[in-house]
């Protein structure tokens, strides 16, 4: 799984414009930021619930940029 993943990461990667690839590296930050006050227990954050921001970051950017 992980090595399909990662070649799904490489062929999309190519093709994605800079700003994308800047919005969805914030996102992804912004969900780590949120486990780390899971794991403090800061917050009770669902990360999981958050993940199709993921997949839904790039074609905002891509239509609002």
């Amino acid at each position: 799984i992980q090595g399909v993943l990662t070649l799904i990461g490489v062929l999309i990667g190519g093709s994605l414009d800079k700003i994308i690839m800047n919005e969805i590296s914030a996102t992804g930050g912004v969900l780590i930021l949120g486990l780390g006050f899971n794991i403090l227990g800061i917050a009770k954050i669902k990360v999981g619930n958050l993940l199709p921001a993921l997949i839904i970051v790039g074609p905002l950017v891509w239509y609002f940029a």
